[in-house]
């Protein structure tokens, strides 16, 4: 048996020979098939991720590269893998069957005859070995081989060459088309550091330089390929290109009433480049040539005016005779730098619509440059000649290194000293104080009144600019010094502390006054109380001068004329308030030692006394946005909607929102400057864009003191 089976082993034609060539070939066609299955998928997958993953990492075209060569070897190996599966082992058995197919007339001898030759152990005699032998034969099967290799590789094959041809023209067709934004709907290839082009044109290599004022001594700054320029105002921004064109230029303010202006660009063989001035308002800067366009948004900062503050003398004070040395002292900080700095005194004498006034200028330094400056300043009162009833007025201000006259110094709050008259001693022994509160109302009600007149003897000598930019200051000092006198009716009457809380005739509560368009008017139950200090009435009006709300209409009257540039018509408002100032400091003639403090609540009586219903109030709905909220809040949607379909295209409309929003929705500005961070970033802006939202509008009505509060 042994001799028999090892003669059969070494017969060059056996059927063992026979199956092993078939195995061969059948295994070499199963790896070829997958091969070509895995090169048509490795190279599919190359193409998409070439192009989708550019759309996603915008700044890094490497890891672009390594990323989609990556996924083309992991989804040809795993292609491989799964049609080797699907094949499966192909044994000797496998072969032997397979020719059983193609050559019916074997009768399954070659099945036979192979399985013998494997089992060595296996008893067959020789007469039964030969029949198979000779029943097997020498069958040809190179062509049914052949057959089977190209039935199951022509399509394998076909697709792997048909998509490497294809993929280099197609691709490099769909990359322009991506760039061009004609692919999925998005420019995917414009970013921050990349040029936006068409028609064979761009705006190559933007530079955007800043040179701000001389008198600033800051440094110029090299922005490069910048989008948005933050620098003072006054600043010069160069910006350039080597173009062999130069582009138009205009740049559209955000105020309304501002007219686009167009730009000139000076064209070299070097390039192009142009200088603007960085205006004072929020304006935005376009850049076009050709198809290509650029946009720059121009974010204007304010020189701020000195901080000052002055710390002595540290309160006000009444002397009964003006002798002694007084010390003033006095620190200020400028972010640019501080020029001048100087101590005013003003000395007024008189009383009612008569009187002087006389200022002085003491301590004057020039600084020349320092961020920090403290000084002071030492003199007597003997000098300054004051007589019984005069006041005097002292405040430390400074300038800073603005080259423009007519811009504002910083000044510090005011300290009064006043000498007493001798019809204000009498009897009754008090302790020594400051001036009360409507003492310091009508010191700044004089000095309010000094400038007016000044300023309206120069009006026909100066531009109208200058009267609406000085006017317009008085307005607002007039306003504050109105709610100041606000402040101390209302303090008077039920403990409030703001004169612009709306008192109505339906507001619910009986305060004495009710506010009719912007005055405060005596009320039926007011107007019947008796109008002297200490006495008790119907009403609270009883505990309020009558002069001071007298003073208190007349300076809505002559903050309104200052409004309108009108201050000749505003004089004579001014001074009735001074007037109706000057009889409520009369009135004032009686010292309380002290006075128990008000119980708001006796938590005694009121402990546990409640009952809690179980009810609670209902939200209270907002108001409706003014027409220009609404188109924010219509913008800000849009670009919310875009920046899922054009990262670079939402975030410039986000900018561009926040530009228009600085000058008069500060909110909301921080809010969409957090929301460019994000984006920038490139993490979830969901949260920012809720709060720009919720930043729209900015309040809800309610019923408390105050009429509108913050969300």
């Amino acid at each position: 048996m042994n001799s028999m089976t090892t003669r059969a082993d070494n017969d060059p034609g056996s059927s063992s020979e026979l199956v092993n060539r078939v195995q061969r070939r059948l295994l070499m066609q199963s790896w070829v098939r997958a091969a070509a299955f895995g090169v048509a998928a490795g190279v599919l997958t190359w193409f998409v991720v070439s192009l989708v993953l550019p759309t996603v990492w915008r700044n890094s075209s490497d890891a672009s590269t390594v990323g989609a060569l990556i996924a083309a070897i992991v989804t040809a190996g795993a292609v491989v893998w799964w049609s080797r599966s699907q094949d499966g082992d192909i044994t000797q058995s496998r072969a032997a069957l397979w020719l059983e197919e193609r050559f019916p007339s074997l009768q399954f001898a070659l099945v036979t005859l192979n399985e013998i030759e494997r089992e060595k152990t296996r008893a067959v005699s020789e007469e039964a070995r030969e029949r198979l032998v000779a029943a097997v034969g020498k069958p040809d099967i190179a062509t049914p081989l052949n057959r089977s290799a190209l039935h199951h590789l022509r399509v394998p094959i076909l697709l792997a060459v048909l998509f490497v041809g294809i993929s280099g023209p197609l691709q490099s067709r769909l990359v322009r088309a991506r760039d061009d934004g004609a692919l999925f709907g998005v420019n995917a290839a414009r970013n921050e550091t990349a040029n936006r082009t068409l028609n064979g044109k761009a705006l190559t290599n933007w530079r955007v330089r800043v040179i701000p004022p001389a008198y600033s001594a800051l440094e110029t700054r090299d922005l490069a390929d910048a989008g948005q320029v933050a620098a003072l105002v006054g600043s010069q921004i160069e910006i350039s290109g080597d173009d062999g064109e130069a582009p138009t230029a205009v740049v559209r303010s955000t105020v309304d009433s501002v007219a686009p202006v167009s730009v000139n660009v000076t064209h070299t063989d070097k390039g192009w480049s142009t200088r603007l001035d960085m205006p004072a308002a929020p304006a935005e800067a376009l850049f076009a040539l050709g198809g290509a366009n650029r946009q720059l948004l121009l974010e204007p900062r304010a020189d701020s005016i000195p901080v000052v503050h002055l710390a002595l003398p540290v309160r006000d004070s009444v002397y009964r005779d003006a002798k002694g040395g007084v010390t003033l002292a006095a620190s200020a900080h400028d972010d640019l730098g501080l020029q001048t700095v100087s101590f005013e005194l003003i000395v007024t004498s008189g009383e009612g619509e008569r009187f002087t006034a006389k200022s002085t200028i003491l301590g004057a330094e020039r600084v020349n440059g320092t961020r920090e400056h403290k000084w002071q300043v030492a003199f007597s009162l003997d000098s300054m000649k004051l007589v019984p009833g005069d006041i005097l007025h002292m405040r430390a201000v400074a300038r800073d290194r603005h080259p423009d006259a007519a811009h504002e110094i910083g000044a510090s709050e005011t300290r009064t000293f006043r000498v007493a008259r001798s019809g204000e001693y009498d009897s009754v022994a008090v302790e020594p104080g400051p001036p009360p509160e409507v003492q310091k109302s009508l010191m700044s009600q004089r000095m309010l009144l000094m400038m007016t007149e000044k300023l309206a003897a120069r009006v026909k000598s100066i531009s109208h600019e200058a009267v609406v930019s000085e006017s317009r200051k008085l307005a607002r000092d007039q306003v504050q010094l109105r709610k100041a006198v606000g402040n101390l009716v209302f303090s008077r009457l039920e403990g409030e502390d703001s004169g612009e809380h709306s008192h109505s005739a339906d507001d619910g509560h009986d305060h004495g006054v009710s506010m009719e368009q912007g005055k405060l008017v005596m009320s039926a139950s007011g107007a019947a109380a008796p109008m002297t200090d200490g006495a008790e009435g119907d009403s609270p009006i009883v505990a309020i001068n009558k002069p001071l709300l007298e003073a208190f209409n007349a300076m809505w009257d002559a903050a309104s004329a200052l409004e309108i540039a009108e201050p000749k018509n505003a004089i004579p408002h001014m001074k009735l308030a001074l007037a109706a100032i000057e009889r409520a400091r009369s009135a004032e003639r009686v010292y309380l030692r002290g006075k128990p403090p008000v119980i708001i609540v006796d938590v005694a009586k009121v402990r546990l006394v409640g009952k809690d219903t179980g009810q609670v109030n209902a939200r209270a709905a907002r108001e409706a946005l003014s027409p220009k909220d609404a188109e924010r809040e219509s913008r800000l949607l849009s670009a919310a909607l875009l920046l899922t379909r054009d990262a670079t295209a939402g975030r410039d409309s986000l900018a561009l929102l926040r530009l228009e929003a600085l000058a008069d929705a500060p909110r909301l500005a921080a809010a969409l400057n957090d929301a460019l961070e994000i984006v920038r970033r490139g993490g979830d802006v969901t949260a920012a864009l809720i709060r720009a939202r919720r930043a729209i509008g900015g309040g809800m009505k309610t019923d408390s003191l105050t009429s509108w509060r913050g969300l």
